[in-house]
């Protein structure tokens, strides 16, 4: 679908050439894919996890920053994230799930207000027009 629209090009007429070379590289991928995978698996684990984080760092970089757009729950963004990036695991469950857990329990915090908070809150410093303080 992505090959046959304007994106490809222009002219309708031309477009089978994108679905061509994208066909000619599955083709390429598919005989050298044995010799990538073999080659990975000679490199460290830990060269691998780094490689994969900086593919990744993109996507990472623009869901923290959506996650975080909003500043009443930033802290329960970065909460969730942090436990599922820690890689704890307790019960047999993963860090996403806590992650999560974690997560939803700062929000709920942080968010809960007290019925009695909105009526202790301090008078507003502003006095209405034509009446004399009280002080």
């Amino acid at each position: 679908a992505i090959c046959t629209g304007r994106d490809a090009h222009e002219d309708p007429s031309r477009r089978y050439v994108a679905g061509v070379v994208g066909g000619v590289v599955y083709l390429i991928f598919g005989v050298f894919g044995a010799t990538v995978v073999s080659l990975f698996a000679a490199f460290p684990q830990a060269l691998i996890a780094a490689l994969a984080g900086l593919a990744l760092l993109g996507a990472i970089g623009s869901a923290l920053s959506g996650a975080m757009s909003v500043p009443a729950d930033r802290e329960a963004a970065l909460v969730t994230f942090l436990v599922t990036a820690s890689g704890m695991s307790f019960l047999g469950l993963s860090a996403a799930f806590w992650g999560l857990i974690f997560g939803l329990v700062t929000h709920l915090l942080l968010s809960w207000r007290s019925p009695g908070l909105a009526q202790a809150a301090p008078a507003s410093p502003c006095k209405e027009p034509g009446r004399a303080a009280s002080r």
